[in-house]
């Protein structure tokens, strides 16, 4: 009887170290949401300098550094008006937060352009590091206003002030 139940204890004792030795995670290979939270103010006017700030957030942490490059939505048509500073916005490893920074910078009242209020939305456009779809669970919108009582120039007195210019030789 002895001999059996020692016998039992190697064979069981084999079974685990070999059964559960050399085992791999099984790696998480589900859908990523990032939110946005934000950190102050999401409007400027135009012409006027501002930043903003968002708190970039995963579902869930990784052991790899990720990588999410994010594009404000309508901003081709508008240069200049306002450009992100931290892109990449970078996950360290084992995190699940980052910053996002979006900078207004201030110009001159002459170079404004602006008839009416404009947003820009917020996309993640990509991301490197992990193979999992990654989508951005909520939207922000940052919302840069035209200056009160500012009325652009039309093109036909932008080109008369340019006739004047070359006219004059200002």
């Amino acid at each position: 009887m002895k001999t059996i139940k020692s016998l039992l204890y190697i064979l069981l004792f084999t079974v685990l170290t070999v059964s559960c030795s050399d085992d791999e995670l099984t790696a998480f290979t589900g859908e990523v949401t990032v939110n946005l939270l934000t950190n102050g103010g999401t409007q400027v006017v135009e012409g006027k300098a501002g930043e903003f700030t968002y708190n970039v957030v995963l579902s869930r942490s990784f052991d790899q550094e990720i990588n999410l490059i994010f594009e404000l939505e309508n901003l081709a048509q508008y240069p200049g008006l306002l450009s992100i500073k931290t892109n990449p916005v970078v996950i360290a490893s084992g995190q699940t937060t980052g910053t996002l920074k979006i900078v207004a910078t201030a110009k001159p009242d002459a170079e404004n352009t602006l008839a009416e209020n404009v947003n820009f939305k917020i996309n993640l456009a990509s991301s490197t590091g992990i193979p999992n779809t990654i989508r951005l669970e909520n939207e922000q919108t940052i919302t840069v206003t035209s200056e009160e009582d500012f009325t652009p120039l039309t093109q036909a007195q932008k080109d008369l002030v340019e006739y004047y210019k070359h006219k004059v030789s200002i």
